[in-house]
């Protein structure tokens, strides 16, 4: 992270959809450019142009929908993504590329759109109204409760950067320009750090538990300054001098003497370095057995030069073993990530990363292979097992109530009352859709009724805001005989499900 950055609280000033007609902004490199898109704007009259410039002018920028980055280079237009990407107040507004060709070291998601010279108004509208789904995932985010410090709003902002995005998986692209040769240039702006910094803060995120990574490449660094430019050469094991010359060997058959090709040649014949007799026929007077190395600096003759690793930025020379290897990942939003993402918050401070800490809490896949599992026993067995649905309906109205700090305790409190009536061997998850799921193993109809009718109770008596319970409950073997009729059971169902009171 920039070093010059004070952890401030700010608010957050992520995405504002302007009440506005349509607007754009024009990131301009020179007048040309700004002529032939204005001339294509005047004949769309329902498009406002907020300012151009080749700079933002935040007051004029703020007020567009879109801001369009003109430029024939790409440096140029990597400086637009920058600027636009490093603002808090823009960076998540859409922005669409505007050269006379593609430009193929910028691809999506750096650009939300990119469009070619010679511009049209049919080509331009229709790059706007790919863009409208875009603008909805954006009207969709809620603006942040409370102030966080500039690194935790940026890393916030990256999060909800992916989930509009709809960045299935982020691929790091090949930079000579970054010391790990990689980098993501939408997300070193984003995070406001140095070429390629930003894969060691998406690497602290993915330990948070809100990314998901697997290995791209390994890449060698340099174990003194940390960068991937790296030579790997053969040299003396003597001198260490990479003057090496591989040559063939001579064996003299009658004096026994073996050499170097080059200490045998005498013009265009080969005399023996030893004996001084001329070697006619090969296979009767000499044989050529094998190759060597000889150091053009100290002389020496070697079978093989040792490998040595010279770092073309610092200089510095060292084995190969050295090396400092660094993965590149590739990555993709997790559960919680998305959770976080759309909620506005920051590390993993949702429902399930305040529960994960107590409860015997499995991913949501484990837990749908376990439940085919228990379905077969039950099924070959005739063994009971329950299934509980919970959701809880005024999360919202709580957050607003108490803050997020507020929703937080009350959830733990919540984790002890279900930790108390849960047996080490029932399971928990969080679905897709936000339910909890407690898997109550060999627990009929009967007693998984028992366990809620306790829970419920107790979180009436005992939590300090009153939570809106709703649940559904499914027991094995008597509701359902096969996975897809207790998936359907689990489902919410068709009329609203049992409120209950929080007295």
């Amino acid at each position: 992270m920039n070093k010059d950055l004070m952890p401030e609280r700010v608010a957050n000033l992520g995405y504002l959809a302007p009440e506005l007609p349509r607007s754009v902004y024009l990131l301009v490199e020179h007048n040309d450019l700004y002529q032939e898109v204005a001339g294509v704007l005047r004949t769309l009259p329902e498009i406002k142009v907020a300012g151009a410039s080749p700079e933002l002018f935040l007051e004029q920028a703020v007020k567009a929908e879109v801001i369009l980055a003109l430029t024939d280079n790409e440096a140029t237009a990597y400086h637009f993504l920058h600027l636009v990407r490093r603002s808090l107040e823009l960076c998540l507004r859409p922005l669409v590329l505007i050269a006379p060709e593609p430009l193929p070291t910028l691809p999506p998601p750096c650009f939300d759109g990119a469009l070619t010279f010679p511009l049209t108004g049919f080509g331009l509208k229709g790059c706007l109204k790919h863009l409208e789904p875009l603008h909805g995932r954006l009207r969709s985010l809620p603006r942040l409760t409370e102030p966080l410090e500039e690194r935790a709003l940026r890393e916030v902002n990256l999060l909800r950067f992916l989930r509009t995005r709809q960045v299935g998986e982020v691929i790091p692209q090949r930079d000579e320009h970054s010391p790990y040769g990689y980098s993501l240039p939408w997300a070193d702006a984003l995070l406001t750090v140095d070429r390629g910094q930003a894969l060691l803060e998406m690497n602290h995120l993915t330990a948070a538990g809100l990314l998901l990574s697997a290995v791209e490449d390994v890449v060698n660094l340099c174990p003194q300054c940390g960068d991937f430019r790296l030579n790997f050469r053969q040299v003396c094991p003597h001198c260490s001098s990479p003057s090496l010359q591989r040559t063939r060997t001579i064996q003299h058959y009658a004096c026994g003497q073996a050499a170097p090709e080059t200490q045998f040649i005498h013009g265009d014949r080969y005399v023996c370095p030893k004996c001084g007799k001329e070697l006619r026929h090969i296979g009767v007077d000499y044989g050529k057995p094998g190759e060597v190395v000889v150091c053009g600096h100290c002389g020496e003759i070697s079978l093989e030069g040792e490998l040595s690793c010279l770092c073309i930025k610092c200089g510095a020379i060292f084995p190969p073993l050295q090396a400092r290897p660094f993965n590149v990942y590739r990555y993709r939003l997790s559960y919680q990530g998305e959770e976080a993402a759309a909620m506005g918050l920051h590390s993993q401070v949702s429902l399930n990363g305040v529960m994960d800490s107590f409860l015997n809490i499995y991913s949501y896949p484990f837990f749908e292979k376990y439940l085919s599992l228990e379905v077969k026993r039950s099924q070959r067995y005739q063994t009971p097992f329950s299934l509980i649905n919970l959701t809880i309906g005024n999360l919202a109205e709580v957050e607003s109530r108490l803050g997020v700090g507020g929703k937080i305790g009350l959830v733990k409190e919540l984790e002890e009352i279900i930790g108390m009536h849960i047996r080490q061997t029932d399971l928990i998850t969080f679905s897709p859709r936000h339910e909890i799921l407690i898997l109550l193993v060999g627990a009929d109809a009967d007693r998984a009724e028992a366990v809620m009718s306790r829970l419920l109770l107790k979180s009436r008596e005992t939590l300090s805001f009153p939570l809106e319970f709703q649940y559904h409950l499914a027991c094995v073997p008597h509701q359902a005989r096969d996975l897809e009729e207790l998936k359907r059971l689990l489902s919410p169902p068709e009329s609203p499900p049992e409120a209950l009171p929080s007295g």
